[in-house]
């Protein structure tokens, strides 16, 4: 009986983790999303994007990915 209410709690968890896990994936691409649109519109006026902008791009990207891949894991 008591097993039961422990592999309740962690199916409980589990499924808390799991939401919480995609609202951050979600939350990286609105991240990611923003600034490839703030990217494309500055270079459709001719302004130079800083290559720190264009740095932290790739690294979301990148963090964007890695969510991805652990989530499919999971």
């Amino acid at each position: 009986m008591d097993n039961s209410r422990e592999l309740e709690a962690c199916r409980l968890r589990y499924h808390d983790l799991q939401l919480r896990y995609n609202e951050a994936v979600s939350e990286f691409q609105d991240r990611v999303s923003t600034l490839e649109a703030q990217l494309a519109a500055t270079s459709s006026f001719g302004v130079i994007v800083p290559p720190d902008a264009a740095r932290r791009k790739a690294d979301l990207e990148s963090q964007l990915a890695q969510s991805q891949s652990d989530l499919q894991v999971a």
